[in-house]
C-alpha cells in the first residue's frame, strides 16, 4: 500500500483490475477515487493560480495499478483537456520514459531516461555501462541508444517533445570520474543540438561534481544524495548557498578547494558556464535547432566515433559533429549539401573534405562543431 516508505502511503487512484479480496483496491470509477482526482485538480489549480507555469510529474504512468485498459492515460487526458481549457499556457512534462504512452496521455514532453541504452551515453560509474559514449576513452557505443530513441521519436514527432536529460535529482551528475570541463562542454553540445526540449540540472553548467558517501535523506539512496547538494554560488561560506553554520545545512556543499562556483565562472571568458551560455544562445537563435526540427543521423556506427547528424527545418540546415573521444576520428558519409564556415566550433577545428559525393570529416580529439549546410 506504499510507493516508497511507510510514511508515504500511495494515493488511491484506483485499480484497473481490482482484486475483490483486497478491499482497498477500488475501481477507477469508485466515488472515493473520483473525489481524490477532483481534489488533486484543486491542488493543481491552487498552484497555477499562484503563477506556476506547469508541472513535472514523477512516475506519471504509475498512478493506477494493474492498469489493463490504459486508465492512467485516460486520467491524464482529462487533466490535459482541463488545462487546455482553463490554463492554455500551462506546460506538463512527465517522467514516463516512454514518449508514445506519455503523449497519448496528453503530456507536452516526456523525460526519457529509464530505458536500456540511456546509460550508454553518460554513466561510466554504473554497473550497466562501463564505457559510456561521452567518456574520453572512446570505447563507447551510441548505436543502442539511438535505435531506441528513434523508435520513440519517429511516431511521436508531431505529438510532443522528447527530453533526454543528462542529469536530474535521480541521476548522477555528469561531472564524474576524470571528466574535464571540455568533456562536459561536448555533452552540453549534444543536449542543446538534439531534438526536443533541453532540461539543464542546476550546477551542471558550472561543472559541479558528483559527491559520494553522503548520508541518505528522504529517498536519496545510492548516488542520489551526491547529486542533490546545494548550488555553489561563490567561494564564501557554504559556497554562498546559506549563511547558516555548515552543520545545520540539510546537505553539505562540496568543500574541496577547487569546487567551481558561479561568481568565478562568470569572470572567466572560457569557463564552462560561458560556453554553455553560448550554446543556449545558439539553440535559441538557429531555426534548425528548434524542438521539432528534422533529425537525420548521417554517421553512427557500432563502437565508432564521431557521431554526426543533421538538424533541418525549411532551408535552415546544420551539420553537427560530436567527438568526445581523446583521439582524432574520421567519418565518411554522403549528403547532397555544401558547407560554409562553421556556426560554432568547440575546441579544435574539424576538417571537411569532399571526395566526389562523399564527405570525409576528420574530427580532432575531444571536439565538436556545428556547420551550416547549403544546397548544391
Amino acid at each position: 500500500m506504499t510507493n516508497f516508505f511507510w510514511h508515504q502511503p500511495a494515493l488511491n487512484y484506483g485499480y484497473g483490475k481490482p482484486d475483490p479480496g483486497q478491499l482497498w483496491q477500488l475501481p477507477v470509477d469508485h466515488p472515493d477515487v473520483l473525489a481524490l482526482k477532483a481534489e488533486m485538480k484543486n491542488v493543481m489549480k491552487f498552484w497555477l493560480d499562484m503563477g506556476c507555469d506547469g508541472f513535472r510529474v514523477d512516475m506519471a504512468g504509475s498512478l493506477i495499478k494493474n492498469d489493463v485498459n490504459q486508465e492512467c492515460s485516460k486520467y491524464w487526458q482529462e487533466i490535459r483537456k482541463w488545462l487546455d481549457s482553463d490554463y492554455p499556457e500551462a506546460f506538463v512534462v512527465s517522467e514516463w520514459s516512454y514518449p508514445v504512452a506519455a503523449f497519448n496521455g496528453g503530456f507536452h514532453s516526456d523525460f526519457m531516461h529509464w530505458f536500456n541504452g540511456y546509460d550508454d551515453l553518460f554513466r561510466d560509474d554504473t554497473a550497466t555501462s562501463k564505457h559510456s559514449f561521452f567518456n574520453s576513452d572512446g570505447k563507447g557505443n551510441i548505436s543502442n541508444f539511438l535505435q531506441i530513441y528513434l523508435n520513440q521519436l519517429t511516431p511521436t514527432k508531431d505529438r510532443g517533445y522528447i527530453t533526454v536529460p543528462f542529469a536530474n535529482h535521480d541521476l548522477p551528475r555528469i561531472k564524474i570520474g576524470n571528466r574535464t570541463d571540455k568533456d562536459l562542454e561536448i555533452i552540453f553540445a549534444f543536449e542543446l543540438t538534439m531534438p526536443g526540449l533541453p532540461f539543464l540540472y542546476y550546477g551542471d553548467e558550472i561543472g559541479m561534481r558528483q559527491l559520494y558517501n553522503l548520508p541518505f535523506t528522504e529517498g536519496s539512496y545510492g548516488t542520489r544524495a551526491g547529486d542533490r547538494t546545494p548550488m555553489q554560488w561563490n567561494g564564501g561560506l557554504n559556497k554562498g548557498f546559506s549563511t547558516s553554520s555548515p552543520e545545520y545545512l540539510y546537505r553539505g556543499v562540496d568543500t574541496t578547494k577547487d569546487a567551481p562556483n558561479v561568481a568565478d565562472s562568470e569572470k572567466a571568458m572560457e569557463s564552462l558556464l560561458n560556453k554553455v551560455r553560448h550554446l543556449i544562445r545558439l539553440h535559441g537563435t538557429e531555426p534548425a535547432l528548434a524542438a521539432n526540427a528534422e533529425f537525420v543521423p548521417v554517421f553512427v556506427q557500432e563502437n565508432s566515433y564521431p557521431f554526426v547528424f543533421i538538424r533541418a527545418i525549411g532551408k535552415n540546415r546544420l551539420l553537427v559533429v560530436l567527438n568526445p573521444a581523446a583521439r582524432d576520428c574520421t567519418a565518411k558519409f554522403t549528403i547532397n549539401y555544401e558547407t560554409t564556415s562553421p556556426v560554432l566550433i568547440g575546441g579544435s577545428a574539424l576538417q571537411i573534405q569532399k571526395n566526389g559525393k562523399e564527405f570525409i570529416v576528420q574530427a580532432k580529439a575531444a571536439s565538436y562543431s556545428i556547420y551550416r549546410l547549403n544546397e548544391k
